[in-house]
Formats: structure tokens, sequence, C-alpha cells
């Protein structure tokens, strides 16, 4: 004889499960009040000398995990500029940024650590523009995007002395890889990230930009 049976629907017992759920929270609290009360003492202050470059500066480590190292004594200043807009970084968006500022004629201070202007266009070591195929093929690249890709093409770098085709050569000559429509040697991309903020000075002559570390061929 046939019959429609319908499976039997499992039944939770919640007051079961929120009486276990006080209990666990009981338990944790009780353990996490005798580990603040049992744990050791904090370990003494202990420093790490910086690079020669900082200066004279030691960096007491901080006592408490989210405490903030700062340093102890202050290195003296070898000069003060002085700026309505301060760039603390010479990456390619630290670039772009320092040029839009001096664009509008507000007196502009970029400083970088490293001796290469440009970040992901220069440092990385094999310099590649990051845009989407997307982006090009609705030609969503801002103005100033595209003025800077021909400042990069026109970068002249020397080549080794085994070059079949001369040392000194433009990128738009020697442009050609995988990795998307423009690469180039990371002096090309630091290059024509000064001569980005060079051509913008004018609007803003006030301002300035420096590596702490000079660049290699300075």
């Amino acid at each position: 004889m046939k019959g429609n049976f319908r499976p039997a629907q499992p039944h939770i017992h919640w007051h079961r499960l929120s009486g276990l759920v006080v209990i666990m929270f009981g338990i944790g609290a009780i353990a996490g009040l005798g580990a603040s009360r049992w744990s050791a003492e904090p370990l003494p202050e202990t420093s790490i000398p910086l690079s020669s470059t900082l200066g004279p500066s030691r960096l007491p480590q901080p006592l408490l995990l989210n405490g903030r190292p700062h340093l102890d004594p202050l290195p003296k200043f070898e000069e003060v500029w002085h700026c309505q807009v301060a760039v603390i970084s010479g990456s390619l968006g630290g670039v772009a940024a320092a040029a839009h500022a001096m664009a509008t004629g507000a007196t502009t201070c970029l400083i970088e650590v490293s001796p290469w202007l440009g970040g992901q266009i220069s440092s990385q070591g094999v310099s590649a523009l990051d845009e989407s195929r997307r982006m090009r093929q609705a030609n969503n690249l801002s103005p100033s995007w595209q003025r800077f890709h021909q400042l990069v093409k026109q970068q002249v770098v020397e080549l080794p002395a085994w070059s079949p085709s001369g040392r000194s050569r433009s990128v738009a000559d020697i442009n050609s890889c995988w990795v998307g429509r423009l690469c180039f040697p990371p002096q090309a991309g630091a290059q024509a990230a000064e001569q980005l903020l060079s051509d913008t000075r004018p609007s803003a002559p006030e301002s300035r930009w420096r590596t702490i570390v000079p660049p290699p061929w300075a």
C-alpha cells in the first residue's frame, strides 16, 4: 500500500544551546583573568641601532604589542623645508600626488628614503606600466596618465656595449615584453618620475623633492 511519508524533522533544544554558550563564555572569561594575573613580567626595553643613513639614533622597542616605536634622541635637522603640501613617499602614487599638488600652485615637498623615485616603475627592478586590457579598450585612462606614458617612452637609456643596435636608445625603440604594452629599464622609470616633477615645478617654483640616498647615477 502506497502512501506519502514525511521524514521527521529534527528538534533543536534551543534552551540547552543557550545554556552551553553561557558556560563556555564563563570558562573563557575565567581563563582570560587567570592569564592576565599570572602572566610573566614585561621584558625590559631593548634598542636596535638604525641605519647610518638616518643618523645615530636608537629605536626603543615597545613594551606592549600595540605600542608605537619612537626615535630617541631625535636626529638633528640638516635643513628645514617650508611647504603647503608634504608627500612622504616617492612611489608612483607619491610622485603623481606631488605633481598634481604643484599643478594647482601649492608649494609641495616630497621626500623618499630609497635612491629611486617612481616605486613600481623603478625600484621593483623589472618595470612595466600596470594597465588592464579592459581599461585600454574602453580608453578609461586619464589624460595625465597618458602624458606620463609618453614621457616614459621618450626616456633615453644606455644599453650594454655589446648591444647590436647601439648604446643610447629611447624606451620606445627597445620596448618589447609580454607583461604589458610598455616595458623599460628601471632607470628610465626613475628619470620619467624626476622629469614629471621638474616639468610641473614652474606652477609652484618653491617646491622641492629629494631621495635621502642619492641615486646611483647622481
